[in-house]
């Protein structure tokens, strides 16, 4: 198996070891959010029920309070007794102000041996005035309706009837002789009784939406953001007909209700019930759902990159350090290569085994470039050593290009002699000056000529161009070899990394393009490669050029 293999099976061993816990957190948490989403759910409805038996309570106390507060004290049964309609008049009115949805207000004054008499008053034009209304024509449901009474102790009664062609509240109360309550069996001095009407269709209508409102408003208020930002309550009757309704133009199916008043004889039948427009819930649970799943993602996805990262770092570290002990492996033939030529030859010339006297002269000679060959390698090693610490430093000076171009041709020519390689120049006239490093700019121009010389093919040609490009100044050299894999034409200028299909096929420590980036990069410059497995490669250094001053022209006569 591969270097390239093996990588890749690490790597999906780790994206499976990501992908199994990243899975089960995203399915716990989906089954999570979904119970979360039921007790929300149970939370909502009680708060709802709450509201509506909060608004039931409150509707049953303003009812009594209404009833008691208009019809109860002695004050006013002598009015009824003496029959002092005036005195009565002012009962009405401020029963009215006590009640506002009064339609009737009537009293009903017992007179022994003789037919009783019958109080009608009824609302006035004028504000909150009650005006007697003779021979009204409720006074024949009135009448029925006193006299049908199963008298009890209690002084007051309650029942929901037909009067003035609707549904109507009535509360009556009993004037006597006796304010306590229970009585005894029989009332003493029984005088008569007073009585108030109230339409359903008007509270239907003008009391309890409003109720409605205030109380399902504060679901609000405890959970901040409630399924359709609002609950809707609506009243219904004794046949279930919907009365009313808290806003109108919504629609609910109204989960939740209630008897709207306990009191038997209190609006009995009716209901208040309440829930939340139709389809919010659905698309509060989806939109709710949705978000809480996409943070769950979220950080699924976060920890799996996490791990990914962390595997390929894992991985890379490994194969760096792979690399470093390649590279010490190769550094060391390479050092044990040039130390064996060079002892052999000291010891033939220390023993003067010489076939002839000229061996002396191509001897040292051998020996010269071997030793320059170790110079360079350690020279290479030290850049190296130098940039990972930040120690690198360049002295940039003003030279000319195409000058040094061919200084370092000139210097590398025994090479490629001795390999039998061709080099084809296209260097541009007058070239302008760079700003570069000199030695630096022959280093990293011999790194790419050796290079080109380890893996060219059958085809022995080098082309080496130097031109202007786009304001930079773009030196190139290009083979005819092996060539480089696009996926691989990144990673080759890392420190220590040698491509796959050159590393078995010349010797190498990995440095070299390395230092040919730094040194690009070190200059304001940038180094890029053109290449394709068995087509060959082409690496260029893009330096930028100087601005130069625009030639002063003679101005027209």
């Amino acid at each position: 198996m591969s270097k390239l293999q093996r990588s890749r099976v690490v790597l999906v061993l780790l994206l499976a070891v990501a992908f199994i816990p990243a899975g089960a957190l995203v399915y716990l948490q989906y089954r999570s959010l979904s119970q979360v989403q039921q007790h929300m759910h149970q939370a909502l409805f009680a708060s709802l029920q709450q509201a509506v038996s909060g608004a039931c309570v409150e509707a049953q106390n303003d009812l009594w309070s209404w009833y008691s507060r208009a019809l109860f004290g002695p004050e006013i049964h002598e009015w009824l007794r003496r029959r002092n309609i005036r005195r009565m008049q002012n009962v009405a009115e401020t029963t009215r102000r006590i009640c506002p949805y009064v339609s009737i207000f009537f009293g009903y004054r017992l007179r022994p041996g003789a037919q009783p008499e019958l109080f009608v008053f009824r609302p006035g034009a004028e504000g909150r005035s009650m005006d007697l209304s003779r021979s009204d024509r409720v006074e024949p449901q009135l009448r029925h309706f006193v006299e049908s009474l199963h008298e009890t102790t209690a002084h007051g009664y309650r029942a929901l009837i037909d009067l003035d062609g609707e549904r109507q509240q009535v509360f009556l109360h009993l004037v006597d002789d006796d304010p306590v309550e229970p009585k005894e069996a029989h009332h003493l001095g029984e005088v008569g009784y007073y009585g108030i009407a109230i339409p359903g269709r008007v509270l239907a209508q003008q009391y309890f939406p409003g109720l409605l409102q205030k109380h399902l408003s504060r679901l609000a208020t405890t959970y901040g953001q409630i399924p359709g930002d609002r609950a809707v309550g609506a009243i219904f009757d004794e046949r279930g007909v919907r009365q009313s309704i808290s806003e109108e133009g919504v629609t609910s199916s109204f989960p939740v209700q209630e008897n709207l008043i306990q009191e038997a004889g209190v609006l009995p039948g009716w209901t208040m019930r309440a829930g939340f427009p139709t389809g919010a819930l659905a698309a509060s649970d989806n939109s709710e759902f949705a978000r809480n799943i996409a943070i769950v993602l979220l950080i699924a996805a976060v920890l799996l990159a996490a791990i990914v990262s962390l595997g390929v770092a894992t991985a890379r570290e490994i194969q760096f350090s792979r690399a470093k002990t390649e590279f010490v492996a190769s550094v060391s033939h390479e050092l044990k290569t040039p130390l064996s030529l060079i002892r052999g030859f000291v010891e033939t010339l220390h023993l003067n085994r010489l076939a002839a006297p000229s061996q002396r002269e191509e001897y040292f000679g051998i020996i010269e470039a071997e030793i320059q060959r170790l110079s360079d390698l350690i020279d290479t090693i030290l850049d190296i050593s130098k940039i990972e610490v930040g120690l690198k430093r360049y002295r940039p000076e003003s030279v000319d290009v195409g000058d040094l171009i061919e200084e370092t041709l000139a210097h590398f020519s025994p090479e490629l002699e001795r390999r039998s390689f061709a080099v084809n120049r296209q260097i541009e006239a007058s070239l302008p000056h760079a700003h570069v490093d000199p030695r630096a700019f022959s280093q990293a121009l011999l790194n790419l000529l050796s290079n080109a010389v380890k893996y060219s093919g059958a085809d022995r040609t080098i082309l080496v161009k130097a031109a202007r490009n786009n304001g930079n100044l773009e030196v190139s050299v290009s083979d005819r070899g092996l060539g480089v894999p696009k996926w691989e034409q990144e990673r080759i200028f890392d420190s220590f990394y040698r491509a796959g299909n050159t590393a078995a096929h010349a010797p190498g420590a990995g440095l070299g393009l390395a230092l040919v980036k730094h040194f690009a990069r070190a200059h304001g410059g940038a180094v890029t490669v053109t290449s394709a497995p068995g087509r060959g490669s082409c690496f260029a250094i893009l330096l930028p050029l100087p601005h130069l001053p625009l030639p002063q022209l003679p101005l027209p006569q």
